[in-house]
């Protein structure tokens, strides 16, 4: 919504850097001195693809329209981009921790948060009774 399309693809793809970095900050074991270089070099090819490009920009929305929210959007990514690799490292971490754990209490945890933190948010905004309708509603969504 607030960057156009291929800006959001080609910076997705500039994962591998802040997944090392993460890994490190979180003292897992490091990267190859190699994967930094490939990793380097990846985030300046985009460097270069995105400047010498002038349809493709942080200044246009998905529509491509000219967005005034830009640093909006390139903030999103960041965020993105950090909690993303947070989470893959967090996930190595734990299992390296705790060899018992399996990948199915991982995800029941992973998937307990995100309620509490789905409910959270929509008893914030006000929107729990509209989605319990929406449910009523549409029994159908059940079966999904």
């Amino acid at each position: 919504r607030y960057v156009s399309f291929p800006a959001v693809t080609l910076f997705k793809s500039f994962k591998l850097a802040p997944v090392m970095l993460m890994g490190r900050l979180l003292g897992n074991p490091s990267s190859p001195s190699y994967d930094y270089i490939v990793a380097i070099f990846i985030g300046l090819g985009i460097a270069m693809f995105m400047t010498s490009t002038d349809e493709l920009s942080f200044d246009s929305d998905v529509y491509g329209e000219q967005s005034s929210a830009k640093w909006t959007g390139v903030m999103l990514l960041l965020f993105f981009l950090f909690f993303d690799s947070f989470t893959s490292q967090w996930q190595s971490r734990m299992f390296k921790r705790h060899r018992d754990l399996s990948m199915i209490e991982l995800m029941f945890a992973t998937s307990a948060f995100s309620t509490v933190l789905s409910l959270i948010t929509l008893i914030h905004d006000g929107m729990l009774w509209p989605a319990f309708a929406f449910i009523r509603r549409h029994s159908e969504i059940q079966l999904h």
